[in-house]
């Protein structure tokens, strides 16, 4: 699988999260959930300051097997976001993945070669950004924080 080693400025997020893990038998429920609470709870339209329409899925604050997942916008700045929480992303070096394909299949497919790739990873923040969703035509970037 192809990737691109990129440095990226640090980006806030505002959204919503929870805490799951790989071997958590709910996982793809909890972070379903998420996503259908940011999308059809009305979330993303109560964010202040987006400063674009693509949409962040973030893995962060590892501890163990389990990790935040946080579902959300890039905001130029915080502001009161009553009952969302806010996120930085770290700057740093990112192992860039595009994957082009179906939103869900592809992004999975994805995930399970990288995780058996031998990147060196730090595990502060690894992301997807929703690029352009449309289904089975769908543009996901895949973010993991290398060192540096």
């Amino acid at each position: 699988m192809n990737y691109e080693i990129v440095t990226l400025g640090e980006k806030k997020i505002v959204g919503v999260a929870a805490r799951t893990g790989n071997m958590e038998p709910d996982m793809q429920t909890v972070i379903g959930g998420l996503w259908q609470q940011f999308y059809q709870g009305n979330v993303c339209e109560k964010i202040e300051a987006k400063v674009s329409d693509y949409a962040y899925g973030i893995y962060s604050d590892y501890k163990g097997e389990t990790y935040q997942v946080t579902v959300g916008a890039e905001v130029s700045e915080f502001s009161e976001n009553e009952g969302l929480i806010s996120l930085i992303i770290p700057k740093g070096k990112y192992a860039k993945f595009q994957i082009v394909g179906d939103m869900v299949k592809d992004v999975a497919n994805a995930w399970a070669q990288i995780w058996q790739m031998d990147l060196k990873r730090i595990y502060t923040a690894d992301f997807e950004e929703y690029v352009a969703y449309d289904g089975t035509n769908s543009t996901v970037n895949i973010y993991i924080a290398v060192e540096e």
